[in-house]
């Protein structure tokens, strides 16, 4: 199986998947600005004592002094009572705030920072941490008009632009949530959390190499940064460099040891390397830490099924799917261990459940579980849609099953693609029609026409380059870039995808992505003189620092 297994920072789950993130408060009393969902035991930045000898300051004071003592419940109780004491008090209606939307407290967090915002309602800050609690509770939408009504009252904030680049990322819109960080590493070039968010985007996206970058400059100004470590190990276990991972996983632990996420992470680092019972005994430890980390015992459960222990494996799946029932990778892997135990029904309700959350791996084992019922249709049907998402070679997708008996694997994999070459000729009628519409300007119906190709016969490489063009014409950037990506997958050496994805990387601002893609059409064609001047120009900017 290849598969991104989650969607986490170091300290905690992202509000991905429904799934509420345990994230940071990184405050300098209330001049900080809300920060991006990150926690690092020990690494909170002072909170500034007021100065004055008034009770309410006094009692702040106090609040503050038990935050750094790490009595949050002691802070909170001072802060409150310097309310009390002085109903005006901005600065403790902002950090009870901040604590609050850190219990996930959203109802009493929000309505002290209503308070600040109407004390202080020329203040950026105010704003933007009030955008932090909304992003917190997962309404995305509330925290970006937070963030742009901070951007309005400061331009020049990078915290504010860094803070929403990464709400952004979180809504899936990645091109809009580079621009902001982009801007940001230019305001603040120092600011390590900017570029271990950057890196999140690249990781979100796919883009692993871009990501180890982001976060190896992160690294670079801050080397204790657990958060970007525990990242990198990520990216670089999904880039299958184990020893790289487990070394960044290790550190990261060492930093921040009560961090369940490194835990975690590092158990499916040699989850991939199969030492199942190291991978185990950090499952374990990730959920001795929180008994409630939901892909802990999901990837615990896994592991279980991966050693033929199919019992235990569902005893932690199904906690798994009680917890976070969006959760794709909960229902799929407990239909794969069903599907083991030879119970089809059962597996294929669960598959079923994983591709309504859009979970395209879902369909290869669906579709072996139908061929098994003799259902040929629907397994064809599913075999399909898979290459349609998620085109590989058949080779490739032979090594997908686990567990599985490799010779009836093969065959039935075979009898699939031998399936799809029916509909091939289909597929190209639609696709010259897609041409021709393209070259009259008609993009809306040369895509409809591209994409009906593709349903057809989903292996049609030069069909993904056509459509990839349409969508960066209609400035579909996002779009075009999945499309690009899909003719790389099915034909990685198709130096014009490489080409035009770079292009629209250097569009998003993504200098790193699109050097590597200028590069790669270098080592395909070393005449093409177009991606050498694209190369020069971006190194060159990278020299002058852009």
């Amino acid at each position: 199986m290849d598969s991104q297994i989650r969607k986490t920072r170091c300290a905690g789950r992202t509000l991905a998947a429904g799934l509420i993130a345990l994230t940071a408060l990184a405050w300098a009393g209330s001049e900080a600005l809300g920060q991006k969902p990150r926690i690092l035991p020990g690494h909170e930045p002072k909170v500034e004592p007021e100065a004055g000898s008034q009770p309410a300051v006094q009692a702040y004071n106090r609040g503050a002094a038990a935050f750094e003592k790490g009595d949050v419940p002691g802070a909170i109780a001072e802060y409150t009572k310097a309310i009390q004491l002085n109903p005006s008090f901005a600065r403790a209606y902002t950090q009870r705030g901040l604590l609050l939307a850190g219990q996930d407290d959203f109802e009493k967090a929000l309505a002290d920072l209503n308070v600040v915002v109407k004390l202080e309602p020329t203040s950026a800050k105010a704003w933007c941490n009030r955008g932090y609690a909304y992003f917190r509770k997962g309404d995305f939408a509330n925290a970006l008009a937070d963030y742009d009504a901070g951007l309005r009252l400061d331009p020049a904030s990078a915290a504010a632009y860094r803070d929403r680049g990464y709400v952004r990322a979180m809504k899936g819109e990645f091109g809009k949530a580079l621009a902001d960080l982009n801007t940001a590493a230019r305001l603040s070039p120092k600011d390590a959390a900017v570029y271990t968010s950057r890196g999140f985007v690249f990781s979100q996206m796919g883009r692993l190499d871009s990501a180890i970058a982001e976060y190896t400059k992160a690294l670079q100004i801050d080397p204790t940064d657990a958060d970007a470590l525990c990242e990198r190990g990520y990216a670089r276990t999904m880039k299958e460099d184990l020893d790289g991972a487990i070394s960044d996983l290790n550190k990261a632990i060492e930093l921040a040891p009560k961090g369940p996420v490194a835990w975690f992470t590092r158990g499916y680092a040699y989850s991939r390397r199969e030492e199942a019972d190291r991978a185990i005994a950090d499952y374990n430890k990730a959920i001795q830490l929180d008994p409630q980390y939901a892909e802990a015992h999901r990837e615990r459960g896994f592991a279980h099924a991966l050693s033929n222990d199919l019992d235990k494996a569902l005893v932690d799946l199904d906690k798994a799917v009680a917890m976070a029932k969006e959760d794709y990778l909960a229902w799929f892997y407990r239909g794969y261990t069903y599907a083991r135990k030879g119970e089809l029904d059962k597996a294929i309700a669960d598959l079923s459940q994983a591709i309504r959350l859009e979970y395209a791996e879902a369909y290869f084992y669906r579709a072996l579980c139908y061929a098994k019922k003799k259902e040929t249709d629907k397994a064809v049907a599913d075999y399909r849609e898979l290459v349609r998402l998620d085109p590989r070679s058949p080779e490739e997708y032979k090594r997908w099953g686990r567990g599985l008996e490799k010779d009836t694997l093969a065959t039935t994999v075979d009898q699939f693609e031998a399936a799809l070459q029916k509909d091939k000729e289909k597929a190209k009628a639609a696709y010259k029609q897609g041409v021709e519409l393209h070259k009259k300007g008609d993009l809306d119906g040369a895509i409809a026409q591209y994409t009906q190709a593709i349903a057809l016969y989903p292996r049609y490489a030069e069909v993904y380059y056509n459509r990839g063009l349409a969508q960066r014409k209609k400035e579909n950037l996002d779009q075009a870039v999945a499309d690009y990506t899909q003719a790389i997958q099915l034909d990685p050496n198709f130096a014009a995808a490489y080409s035009n994805r770079g292009y629209v990387y250097y569009k998003q601002g993504d200098l790193d992505g699109a050097l590597a893609d200028f590069k790669l059409v270098l080592e395909l064609d070393p005449k093409n003189e177009d991606a050498r001047k694209s190369c020069d120009i971006i190194e060159s900017q990278r020299r002058a620092g852009k």
